[in-house]
Formats: structure tokens, C-alpha cells, sequence
């Protein structure tokens, strides 16, 4: 693949940037208030991740990415973030090459959310 390092790394964060970078361009139907939007999304789920103890379980987390299990470790952190950032990787990857959602799609739902 044309994305893919040439030496295998752990955490490919150059990978992620891509991906930042792409949701900005509006040529690929992105826009810089999209990234902005979508950053302080991620922020604010990092946030409430973090504030997370026995006593709140998963309150604080939109009901919509709500995980089925509770976050215990590290380990089910990392998928947590994994499949939500998995959903942003795929359009950027596949944008305007298979079936949606494409860059724009996603740029519309997060500019038109309404703060949730």
C-alpha cells in the first residue's frame, strides 16, 4: 500500500496526521473547520476516557459510542480509540473510491452535529 511505512512501526502517528490533514483539505471535501471540530470531539473524549473510574463507568460517554464491555485496561482503551479512529482512517483511505462515507460525508455530519 502506498500509505504504509517502509520499516514497521508501533505507533505509526505520521499515519494519523495524514488523516488530520486530509479532513482540513477542502479540495478532498474536508475543511479546516472540520478538523477543528473533529479534534476537539477526540479531546473531549479523551477527557471524559480519562475522568472514568469504578464509580462513573461509562457515564460521560455518548451513548452512540458507547462500548458494549466496560474499559478495564489498556488494552480495551487502545481497541476503543481503535475502532472509533478506524471509521476516519477508512474514509481518508477509500475517499471518493468506493462507497461512502467519504471525507465530505463525514465533514457534514461533524459541522452539522450541534455540539453533541
Amino acid at each position: 500500500a502506498s500509505s504504509a511505512p517502509v520499516f514497521a512501526e508501533y505507533d505509526f502517528a505520521q499515519y494519523a496526521q495524514v488523516v488530520g490533514d486530509t479532513l482540513a483539505n477542502p479540495s478532498l471535501g474536508g475543511s479546516s473547520r472540520c478538523a477543528a471540530a473533529l479534534a476537539a470531539g477526540a479531546s473531549k473524549l479523551t477527557s471524559v476516557i480519562k475522568q472514568m473510574s469504578e464509580s462513573n463507568g461509562l457515564f460521560g460517554i455518548p451513548e452512540a459510542l458507547k462500548p458494549c464491555s466496560p474499559i478495564e485496561n489498556d488494552l480495551d482503551l487502545s481497541a476503543f480509540f481503535a475502532d472509533i479512529f478506524g471509521n476516519f482512517q477508512g474514509a481518508v483511505q477509500y475517499n471518493e473510491e468506493g462507497r461512502p462515507p467519504f471525507v465530505s460525508d463525514i465533514c457534514s455530519a461533524a459541522l452539522n452535529a450541534g455540539g453533541e
